[in-house]
């Protein structure tokens, strides 16, 4: 029996091809009816199959895991869920009265390599080593399972993207392809799930078209709306500054990164100021390098909205106290400058600097940040918000051909306001003298060896210029 679902989710549920690829928008509940989908499957199977379903996180795994175990509560079905361990992963497996067998873990090349079953991917597209995966998993086609890739498109740069458009052409055999966009979804009742969930919190029902235009309220730049909710990937060349493959790299689950301060921590802090519409954002940063590689990870991320100064002020001097950063880097800029002012009296110069984010600062630290990112050596927390905040920069050509970067309002839901308080710490930390210390240490070996050879130079010449004045060279 098929519960209530929406003609979308029933397709989906139904519809079971060797190689099912599932390109949707964000929001759409295909994580929760997926668990609906595996389970009835099981029940379903006369033979005794093994289940491989792979999240991007263990976060994330986690969340799957409850989502079946409320399916397998609503069939009355008598399984047993134990935790264990695959090649170091570490992996939810629950057992089925018919002997079929369900594995949930985070996505790991490690732990599909040597397995046979049934696999099913999501959110693919931030997948690490995506290519890797679906190579390793392709050949249990060949002895009758299934794969299901499920993904939301991350840019037209990822293996993802490439597979769409490969299954779309028809040149990947006993493949099919499913597209949900936003618009589909509202058209088969979407808003009206989401009204069931607005009631229940107190809050207004609101029409199709109103969910639609929150969707795109809530997305910084055009571009971004019609990738996360319209499924049209954005373009490589694109203006946004933060390489979405190296962010995505750059993810933690917040477990992970969210930990207590520690005696000899090395800390770093930035602080962006708002006051109405923007957030007011502490950002710490932990540096944990070893050798000579640089190592950074998030420990705290602290935002205010709508508050009094004072009540900030209080909050943040909060924040800093309890985690003793090494230098604080805070944004004197307009609404910011009291605050910075403040902040500077209180921690002295010497640990914390009030800076202004103008046209000459800007392209810097932004660019620093984004440097940082790239490289890929900082942990980020995982949730939507950030996310979004730092796919929001924008980088373009100013009118005197240097790189700059922009970020535009997103409304009440701030200025990109948790990225540029990461700006600020990656600044305190650089000029605090922590980043790359070694390769500082190299830069000034080179430099004076430079400088070296330019005095042998300069000497070679004078004695040159004497013989010759001597001689009568000239």
């Amino acid at each position: 029996m098929l519960f209530e679902l929406l003609p979308y989710q029933r397709e989906y549920v139904l519809r079971e091809p060797e190689i099912l690829i599932v390109e949707k928008g964000r929001q759409e509940g295909f994580t929760y009816v997926s668990g609906y989908k595996v389970v009835r499957r099981i029940m379903k199977s006369k033979v005794p199959e093994d289940h491989y379903w792979l999240s991007r996180d263990e976060n994330l795994a986690k969340e799957f895991v409850t989502k079946c175990l409320t399916w397998i509560h609503t069939f009355n079905l008598v399984a047993k869920s134990e935790v264990i361990s695959i090649k170091d992963v570490k992996t939810t497996k629950i057992t089925f009265p018919n002997g079929c067998q369900l594995f949930i873990m985070s996505s790991s090349i490690d732990g599909c390599v040597g397995r046979s079953g049934h696999f099913y991917f999501d959110e693919f597209a931030i997948h690490k080593d995506q290519e890797q995966l679906w190579n390793i998993v392709l050949p249990c086609m060949s002895m009758g399972f299934t794969l299901t890739v499920i993904s939301t498109h991350r840019s037209k740069t990822t293996f993802f993207y490439k597979l769409c458009e490969k299954v779309k052409a028809g040149l990947i055999p006993n493949a099919e392809i499913m597209t949900v966009n936003i618009e589909r979804a509202v058209d088969e009742g979407l808003a009206d799930i989401a009204n069931l969930m607005r009631l229940s919190k107190g809050r207004r029902p609101i029409t199709a078209l109103e969910f639609l235009e929150e969707k795109k309220a809530q997305s910084s730049t055009e571009e971004m709306y019609l990738q996360e909710y319209m499924c049209v990937p954005a373009d490589s060349e694109s203006g946004c500054a933060v390489n979405e493959e190296s962010l995505a790299k750059c993810l933690r689950s917040k477990d992970d990164l969210f930990q207590p301060p520690r005696i000899g921590g090395k800390y770093y802090a930035g602080v962006d100021i708002g006051r109405h519409r923007d957030l007011t954002v502490v950002w710490i940063i932990e540096d944990i390098s070893k050798d000579k590689t640089p190592c950074l990870e998030t420990r705290e991320v602290f935002t205010m909205s709508n508050k009094e100064f004072s009540f900030q002020e209080k909050e943040i001097f909060r924040v800093l106290n309890k985690w003793k950063p090494r230098f604080t880097h805070v944004d004197g800029t307009n609404t910011g400058a009291m605050l910075g002012e403040s902040i500077e009296k209180k921690f002295g110069i010497k640990r914390a600097k009030a800076v202004r984010i103008s046209a000459v600062t800007r392209p810097k630290f932004i660019g620093d940040a984004v440097g940082v990112v790239q490289r890929e050596f900082v942990g980020i927390p995982d949730d939507p918000e950030t996310w979004e905040d730092f796919q929001s920069v924008e980088r373009y050509i100013n009118k005197h051909g240097a790189v700059d970067y922009w970020i535009p309002s997103r409304g009440d839901k701030g200025h990109g306001d948790r990225f540029m308080a990461f700006t600020l710490a990656i600044q305190s930390y650089i000029e605090s003298g922590a980043l790359g210390s070694y390769y500082l240490r190299e830069a000034k070996v080179v430099s004076e060896s430079h400088e070296i050879v330019k005095r042998n130079e300069r000497k070679e010449l004078r004695r040159t210029f004497r013989r010759k004045k001597k001689f009568g060279g000239f």
